[in-house]
């Protein structure tokens, strides 16, 4: 069990069995593909699981997957929330975006810097996700990028041992709804 944050992360020995289609793909049947699960709880009473999912091309993403009950808000992750995975090599490789509400009254994905993973951390969210086991820093460090995301935040994590991934996916995805980023007035950080 990991906390991060408020969050507690509980990530499932093993691998699970997911049915879906891989983010982007609309047409043809579903597939079935290899995933680690976790395990999320929230202060608020949310329970829901994520998987970081392999699909049978070879493409990855972790993403929520399911919730026990009424997801209410955190609901909006299963549409909204997947975070595309890239193989390098040994490593998996992500740009981190953050779920944040805009003017239409709905959260999406938004372009952030780490200052901001930072606060939605509630500390140094590099230090958090390094002591995991991944590499921080600049997405285009991390894996051949056009200039446009070069950029942004990124990180890089063993294949083996990707806890830190999960753990970044929390930071930038449930806490952010946890905490109404973007809300105008107060944010309960």
């Amino acid at each position: 069990m990991i906390t991060v944050g408020r969050v507690a992360l509980d990530i499932q020995d093993g691998v699970k069995q997911v049915t879906g289609k891989p983010w982007g793909v609309t047409e043809g049947p579903e597939q079935t593909g290899e995933a680690r699960v976790a395990r999320v709880e929230t202060p608020d009473g949310f329970v829901g699981f994520i998987a970081l999912v392999t699909w049978p091309e070879g493409s990855r993403e972790l993403k929520m997957t399911d919730a026990l009950g009424d997801p209410g808000e955190y609901g909006r992750l299963l549409q909204a929330g997947t975070l595309s995975v890239k193989s390098a090599g040994p490593r998996l490789v992500a740009m981190l975006k953050a779920m944040k509400y805009g003017d239409r009254g709905w959260a999406s994905l938004a372009n952030v810097e780490w200052s901001e993973i930072d606060r939605l951390a509630g500390e140094d969210a590099s230090s958090l996700l390094v002591g995991l086991g991944a590499g921080v820093g600049v997405y285009g460090d991390f894996y051949e990028t056009s200039a446009q995301y070069r950029g942004r935040p990124g990180i890089s994590v063993d294949t083996e041992n990707p806890e830190a991934l999960f753990a970044a996916w929390v930071v930038t995805r449930i806490t952010p709804l946890m905490v109404r980023f973007g809300k105008p007035g107060v944010e309960a950080i």
